[in-house]
């Protein structure tokens, strides 16, 4: 089973978010259509990964530090209508995930404000299963215009001390398009703490401009 190109979605509604062979999943008129990224968005890089489940959703906007957390409310708020999953072509150790939220403009803008502001209470260094946690801004002026709402973050964990560690390497961007918000994150397992991700700051923004560039106005 693939996941659909195109999701068509009820509000706050999960099931039968799938679709097999390609075609959106049929539903009821007066629901919401969400075109999601494709693999050949990305380039010949990418394909298809699993499908998203549960805890996918439940983990979309987690605040990756011990010590800051969000109203429930908020969460609720913005739990993804959608997702997608894609992972490298040659099984190396990156992971891209998107998510579409859809609410009441009012509500996904407060809402949103909270999750930049929960992030940005993150310490710049603290501390995560025992190991090191960063967290840091990522700049988004290349979007431009882009969007009416926008937050980015690259959060760096190591489990232990010592260049044998390994490293993730996690960028989040979020920007709301008036009543969709549009998430991306990439996560990057490095093999030691002064690794290089091999994606690049520009090109993260690059699939941040071709998801939100569906949806804006």
């Amino acid at each position: 089973m693939s996941i659909g190109r195109t999701l068509t979605v009820v509000i706050g509604f999960i099931g039968a978010l799938i679709a097999c062979g390609g075609d959106s999943t049929d539903v009821p008129s007066g629901d919401v259509t969400v075109t999601l990224l494709t693999a050949a968005d990305l380039g010949s890089g990418w394909r298809e990964g699993h499908e998203v489940g549960e805890a996918d959703f439940q983990d979309a906007w987690q605040i990756p530090c011990d010590d800051v957390a969000m109203n429930p409310t908020t969460v609720e708020v913005l739990r993804p209508s959608a997702g997608i999953q894609f992972e490298p072509a040659d099984g190396s150790n990156r992971h891209l995930i998107e998510f579409v939220t859809i609410g009441a403009e009012d509500d996904l803008v407060t809402a949103l404000e909270a999750y930049i502001g929960a992030m940005g209470s993150c310490p710049p260094e603290s501390t995560w299963s025992g190991g090191s946690l960063s967290v840091t801004p990522l700049e988004l002026a290349e979007l431009g215009a882009l969007g009416d709402q926008r937050s980015a973050f690259t959060s760096v964990a190591t489990l232990s001390g010592g260049t044998d560690s390994a490293v993730w390497h996690v960028r989040n961007a979020a920007v709301r398009v008036g009543s969709h918000i549009i998430s991306l994150g990439l996560t990057e397992i490095l093999d030691r703490d002064d690794a290089q991700p091999a994606i690049t700051d520009a090109e993260f923004v690059e699939m941040v401009r071709t998801a939100v560039g569906k949806f804006d106005r």
